[in-house]
């Protein structure tokens, strides 16, 4: 039995109303009820969150594989940490590797990166605008479809900001940006070079559902980041932000787009990726179940590697990322991986 359909049974046997457990979860009954009806995905933080609701313990709900006891469990889950020990040597060896490689190019080291300066500014208190916003969602939205390397011409080595797309969007004036017109948005993005297949959606998205509701939160709740901390977790917020059942989701912006929004305002997390979720999947560090780990599971595996090493998760996501990216490290492609000079071959499950 599933555990979506242990939780419908429990609250049945119960005689609770799911409408009231829905509340009490913080969700609301239409997403509560396509969980418990298998239609939609049960998530660690929706099972946490509903079993908060009922006063119980996960557990009750949650059986380990061939009918393990719970010192058993207890096995598996240090075999888990002894693979985010392995991962984070892994990756600790890829960082030495990609310093080397791209000496020559600055511009591609953690430290210069956009998002970096991004996670110390907030670390160090900094506060983030509405147009600051506009810009880590517009730079998130040019990494959708195209190879990074197209854009590093653009990038300001001091910075890490793309100047040139900034020009282009009034340096992310929302009132100027509301008044103009998405065509010749997204002509100036084809202009630089950064456009793909979905540069027009997205920038109507921006223009028409994405700039207003910004601003709304920015006017309730006197910050964006004000309406953001409502989250209870960085995960949860991703959801809310990129959930096609949330009537907060941001236009044109799926979970691994989220979360490269965020990491572009300071948030310290992952960005799930293709790259990511296959690296790190069970063919090659073996960090999951699954040959390309699942969305939200990624989320988990790189936080426990980022913990190991003691640097930010969005460090570990780079370090990956580049890894395998083309015009950057290019050693763990999908297609033509380079076996035969991989530094972490001792780790690897192929």
């Amino acid at each position: 039995m599933k555990v979506y359909e242990k939780v419908r049974i429990y609250i049945e046997k119960q005689g609770l109303k799911q409408v009231t457990v829905a509340q009490r979860a913080g969700m609301s009954n239409v997403t509560f009820n396509a969980i418990l009806n298998g239609k939609r995905t049960l998530y660690a933080d929706d099972l946490r969150a509903i079993c908060l609701a009922l006063n119980v313990s996960p557990e009750l709900f949650i059986e380990f594989p061939g009918g393990h006891s719970e010192a058993d469990g207890q096995a598996e889950k240090g075999d888990e940490k002894m693979s985010a020990e392995s991962a984070a040597k892994a990756v600790a060896l890829m960082g030495a590797y990609l310093e080397k490689q791209l000496a020559s190019e600055p511009k591609k080291l953690w430290e210069n990166t956009f998002i970096c300066h991004q996670l110390d500014k907030r670390a160090g208190g900094g506060t983030f605008t509405v147009a600051e916003h506009l810009r880590g969602m517009v730079y998130s939205m040019l990494s959708a479809g195209i190879v990074w390397e197209r854009v590093k011409d653009h990038i300001d080595e001091a910075t890490g900001q793309m100047t040139k797309v900034d020009e282009a969007f009034h340096d992310f004036d929302p009132d100027a940006l509301l008044q103009d017109d998405p065509e010749r948005l997204r002509d100036e993005v084809k202009r630089l070079g950064c456009a793909s297949q979905y540069t027009m959606k997205q920038m109507t998205a921006l223009v028409k559902v994405n700039i207003p509701k910004l601003l709304s939160w920015q006017k309730q709740y006197g910050s964006i980041d004000g309406f953001y901390r409502e989250a209870e977790t960085l995960t949860a917020l991703v959801k809310r932000l990129s959930d096609p059942s949330s009537p907060q989701k941001l236009s044109q912006m799926g979970e691994a787009l989220t979360a490269e929004y965020l990491k572009n305002v300071g948030y310290d997390l992952a960005k799930p990726d293709r790259h990511l979720r296959r690296i790190l999947g069970s063919e090659i560090l073996g960090c999951s179940q699954s040959k390309v780990v699942p969305i939200y599971e990624t989320f988990d595996v790189v936080a426990s590697i980022a913990d190991k090493l003691h640097w930010p998760a969005a460090k570990v996501d780079y370090i990956l990322w580049s890894y395998c990216a083309t015009g950057y490290g290019e050693i763990c492609t999908a297609d033509k991986p380079k076996c035969d000079c991989c530094v972490i071959k001792d780790f690897c499950k192929r």
